[in-house]
């Protein structure tokens, strides 16, 4: 008797809700909208949790990996301008190696597809080195090699994902060439989709060298990422980048 009574009440609760909602479909339409607003916030903050801080980097030895940037007046954790960033290579000795991404706003290049079709994809520009230092093993071909570095470099890495639906999964892609704006490009492998570092990308390129002019101290264009030597901590390696930006700092006035 006091289970039918307790289904007969919940009864006339739903029924007096739904006639009240009926009655005011603007308070309807906006708690719908809330609670759909609020499922969307809770899983959009789950998703960022599970990408940083629950699911591992998806790069082989992650915990040997580090960032580097260049500490300025505006603030402490700013860009990495190209020249400094040579300079590190050469007279650092905590890393395996140094390698860098360029930064950038978003949008990317016009990709053509073997039928002819274009779409934009979103690119990054990288060193040489970039995929090795992160140890990403491609799916199809092989990442950038320092053969591949120039002036003008014209090689492309594609994301598994522009591979799956530009290229219908092609195994032979490593060799072909494509077009980005228009101009051909060779294709040298494919790496994982999860390979992400910085912002979002399809393909990658090779950056351009930069020359060796005092302007480009200042321009703080890269992010960097660096991998510590067997045996080498953080603190160590922080000093002695300090000492560097410290030498580098009175080699060179700022232009």
């Amino acid at each position: 008797m006091r289970l039918t009574e307790r289904l007969e009440d919940l009864r006339s609760d739903v029924r007096l809700a739904v006639r009240q909602l009926i009655a005011a479909p603007g308070f309807t339409s906006m708690a719908a909208l809330t609670l759909a607003l609020g499922i969307g916030v809770n899983s959009a903050i789950f998703a960022l949790a599970d990408a940083t801080l629950i699911r591992p980097l998806p790069f082989g030895r992650a915990g040997r990996l580090v960032m580097l940037w260049e500490n300025t007046p505006g603030s402490p954790r700013a860009g990495v301008a190209p020249l400094n960033m040579r300079d590190w290579i050469v007279q650092s000795r905590s890393f395996d190696g140094i390698a860098y991404v360029q930064k950038g706003m978003g949008g990317g290049p016009l990709l053509t597809a073997p039928d002819g079709s274009i779409e934009t994809a979103e690119r990054q520009s990288t060193s040489a080195n970039f995929f090795d230092v992160l140890e990403v093993a491609p799916v199809v071909g092989r990442t950038f090699k320092p053969e591949d570095d120039g002036p003008s470099p014209r090689v492309v890495l594609l994301g598994e994902a522009v591979w799956r639906r530009r290229f219908s999964a092609d195994p032979s892609i490593a060799g072909r060439a494509v077009r980005l704006n228009g101009q051909p490009y060779t294709v040298v492998g494919v790496v994982p989709d999860n390979v992400q570092f910085s912002r979002p990308a399809e393909i990658w390129t090779l950056s351009p060298q930069f020359p060796d002019v005092p302007v480009l101290r200042a321009m703080r264009a890269f992010d960097v990422v660096a991998r510590l030597k067997p045996g080498v901590t953080i603190e160590s390696a922080q000093a002695e980048l300090a000492v560097i930006a410290q030498r580098l700092a009175r080699g060179h006035a700022e232009p």
